[in-house]
């Protein structure tokens, strides 16, 4: 048993007897460091009124030349010092040179030792004053010697007076012995005073730990009491715990199998569901899941790549924001709600335009599915994305377009040139006539002049009536899509020359500026032509459209490098950015219903790129429109286009 009066007594006495011996020698220690300032203070003090006072006996002293002997001059000093001295603690002092040299000394028998060595003197040189305190008995490490007394040294530099230069060094000696005696009577008292304080709290400790420790004997008799009806409460609880436990092991086996059942379940249903999102993440369909209010629960990544949307955007937002806000779908959407909406596409799919994240806008089926678990409505929303398709009947309606135009032009072709066939006869029988009246000079100028003139004029309109139909022939028989080496400025001319004689020219000037340094090109005529007519066609209609006098169109061929390029510039309307943007796109036209197809500059830009070329078109409201054609020199041979007059 742990006996702590015993424990407490011993280790408390100990405890007592180091405390009083530490503080005594902590009071000594700080005893000693308050005497060694205020000693040093007051031999700085000595040092210099022994400096003031004796100065000029101790100048010649100090003279490096000057023997170091004891004379008169040394005697005289040693009786003013002494005089000086008397009644103080300083017991000897010593004055250096500053080689180190001893010049004066109380004690005469030191003057001449030589202190160079001495570590203290040198920092007296440079300054510092330096202190030791020597005990009675004890080796003094800068005199190296035992001194009898107890004493205070200290080294000082010696200052001229009235100046900071160091000239020597003064030592010091006060004698503490009584000071140092009274230290140690005072710190006996004061370690007997400690342990007699400690002594009286050990006595008053010691009896509370008697008593506590009586208090602990009878708690120890009670504990034991205690432990015995624990331990038989310990036995009572075994048995109860061992009833318990098996009981605990029956029901354990039973969770056992139930929870085998239920992982087997689990895996299942795991293996479902992987199948069932390797299905949603293969369908080609977008796929999204949404509640009663259309937020969207669930999404697959074709729903991600066809709007744009991470799942983790996609969650949570509403079913209409995905929708286009075209103005159809927006009076829709106002009218209806989310609920009505997806029971209407219940009943059928139907074609909505849908709206992507980056603003663009496309046409998808939609289909809704419904499905209803644990009381809750989920509806299964997928889309089929329709652009291809689109974009397919698109371009099936523009090449039906095309060739639509095409017949109609064969057809306009075949009657145009039955109609060129059928007045080419008579004109030509007119001419005939003509020509024979005018060849008979008689009779020609036996008519009045008048008729001289009206006959002449009939002949220059019936040569021009032979110039239309020829030309026209030439125009209306096809030549085919066969590529041949040309002459382009003559190309362009015929075409120019035939575009005047529509009525739409009435009022427009059609300005020809031809390169006569133009090489010959490999191109298919008929399809240039059917461009050139496509581009003064749309620069008539866009003069006329704002202009009724003072129209000019200028077609244009040039030389550039080893392209050539031909242009049409009209001073008509102009277009915007926007229809400048659009205007190669099939079926777009600027020109009121009736009047245009959209075809024509679609149709030309086709054709142009078969050849190798471009087409750059440059405009501004207001201040007409510039078209440049260019294509190569010596085009290669490509697939023939199918394009067609417009």
């Amino acid at each position: 048993m742990f006996r702590l009066q015993r424990f407490f007594s011993s280790t408390s006495l100990v405890f007592i007897l180091v405390t009083a011996v530490l503080l005594g020698f902590f009071y000594r220690y700080l005893s000693i460091e308050l005497l060694l300032h205020d000693g040093e203070n007051k031999n700085v003090a000595t040092t210099q009124v022994l400096a003031n006072s004796l100065w000029p006996q101790i100048a010649p002293l100090l003279v490096e030349a000057r023997p170091v002997a004891v004379d008169a001059d040394t005697e005289l000093l040693h009786r003013r010092v002494a005089q000086l001295i008397e009644g103080l603690q300083v017991v000897k002092i010593k004055i250096y040179r500053p080689s180190g040299m001893t010049v004066f000394s109380s004690d005469v028998a030191q003057i001449g030792e030589d202190q160079s060595d001495n570590s203290a003197v040198a920092l007296a040189r440079q300054g510092a004053v330096s202190n030791a305190f020597v005990e009675r008995d004890h080796f003094n490490n800068f005199d190296q010697r035992v001194e009898h007394l107890d004493l205070l040294q200290t080294y000082l530099p010696l200052f001229v007076p009235g100046s900071g230069k160091i000239v020597g060094v003064f030592e010091v000696y006060s004698d503490y012995t009584p000071t140092l005696s009274r230290i140690a009577r005072v710190q006996g008292v004061l370690m007997a005073g400690i342990g007699l304080i400690l002594l009286l709290l050990y006595a008053a400790l010691l009896l509370l730990v008697r008593h506590a420790e009586t208090i602990i004997s009878r708690q120890q008799v009670q504990l034991h009491r205690h432990v015995e009806e624990l331990k038989k409460t310990q036995l009572q609880l075994e048995s109860r715990v061992a009833e318990r436990t098996q009981t605990l092991r029956l029901s354990n086996q039973k969770l056992e199998v139930e929870v085998r059942q239920r992982e087997r379940m689990k895996q299942i249903i795991s293996e479902r569901e992987q199948r069932l999102q390797a299905v949603m993440d293969n369908l080609l369909n977008a796929i999204l899941v949404c509640n009663d209010q259309g937020q969207i629960e669930l999404i697959n990544p074709s729903a991600e790549r066809l709007f744009g949307y991470s799942s983790r955007d996609m969650a949570g937002q509403n079913l209409f924001s995905l929708l286009l806000v075209g103005q159809h779908c927006n009076a829709e959407l106002r009218s209806q709600t989310v609920e009505r909406w997806l029971a209407q596409l219940l009943e059928a799919p139907a074609e909505r335009q849908l709206l992507r994240r980056d603003g663009s806008s496309f046409t998808a089926e939609v289909a809704v599915s419904r499905t209803v678990h644990e009381a809750l409505s989920r509806y299964i929303v997928s889309f089929r994305d329709l652009s291809a398709q689109v974009l397919a009947e698109k371009a099936l309606a523009e090449s039906h377009q095309k060739l639509l135009q095409q017949e109609k032009m064969v057809a306009i072709g075949s009657l145009s040139a039955g109609i060129v066939h059928e007045i080419g006869n008579p004109i030509a029988a007119i001419d005939g006539l003509l020509q024979e009246i005018c060849s008979d000079t008689a009779c020609t100028q036996a008519l009045p002049p008048e008729v001289r003139n009206d006959l002449e004029l009939i002949q220059q309109q019936t040569q021009r009536l032979i110039n239309i139909t020829r030309d026209m022939s030439e125009f209306s028989n096809p030549q085919g899509e066969i590529r041949q080496l040309i002459d382009f400025n003559s190309l362009v001319a015929r075409t120019c020359r035939l575009m005047r004689y529509d009525s739409r020219m009435d009022n427009v000037q059609l300005r020809l500026d031809l390169d006569s340094s133009l090489p010959a090109v490999v191109v298919c005529g008929d399809q240039i032509i059917q461009v050139l007519m496509n581009l003064i066609s749309n620069a008539v209609d866009a003069i006329n459209s704002c202009r009724s006098a003072g129209g000019e169109i200028v077609a244009r061929t040039r030389t550039a490098g080893n392209n050539i390029s031909l242009s049409v510039q009209d001073n008509g309307s102009g277009m915007d950015a926007d229809a400048v943007e659009h205007a190669r796109d099939a079926f777009y036209t600027t020109k009121s219903p009736g009047k245009g197809t959209g075809l024509g500059l679609s149709i030309c830009h086709s054709i142009v790129a078969l050849h190798g070329g471009e087409i750059e078109i440059e405009s501004a409201e207001g201040r007409g429109t510039y078209v440049q054609v260019i294509l190569p020199v010596a085009a290669m041979a490509q697939q023939p286009s199918s394009a067609v007059f417009s």
